[in-house]
C-alpha cells in the first residue's frame, strides 16, 4: 500500500502541469505549425499487469479489472467489475482491525 500512496504521489506531481493545461488552456502548435489554443487532457495510458496492480491498489495475485483473486482466475463466468466504492469498503473494514499508520500491521491485513 506505500508502494501505491508514492505512486500516485508522483504521478499526481508530475501531471500537475497537464492538469493545469486542461483547466485553464494552453498554446501549443499544430502539425502546420499553427498556434492554437488547446485544453489537453491525459485519457489513458497503457500499462503492464504489475503496474496495473500497483495503480488499482490491489496485491499482485489479483486482478486490478475485476474482483477476482488469482484462484479463480479462469472461472466459467465473469466476476463482478472492481469499482472504487468496494475498494473503499474493504479500505474502512481494514481500518476498524488495524491502524493505518502501522504500515506493518495494516499491510499485512491487506
Amino acid at each position: 500500500m506505500l508502494e501505491a500512496r508514492l505512486f500516485h504521489q508522483c504521478l499526481d506531481l508530475i501531471l500537475e502541469p497537464l492538469k493545469c493545461a486542461a483547466q485553464v488552456g494552453h498554446v501549443m502548435s499544430d502539425p502546420l505549425g499553427q498556434a492554437l489554443f488547446c485544453f489537453p487532457s491525459l485519457a489513458s495510458y497503457i500499462v503492464d499487469t504489475p503496474e496495473s496492480a500497483l495503480i488499482s491498489c490491489v496485491g499482485n495475485l489479483t486482478s486490478s479489472v475485476t474482483t477476482a483473486s488469482y484462484h479463480q482466475f479462469g472461472d466459467d463466468f465473469r466476476h463482478p467489475p472492481r469499482r472504487a466504492m468496494t475498494t473503499l469498503k474493504s479500505i474502512a473494514e481494514i481500518e476498524k482491525l488495524v491502524n493505518p499508520w502501522d504500515l506493518k500491521e495494516y499491510e499485512l491485513q491487506a
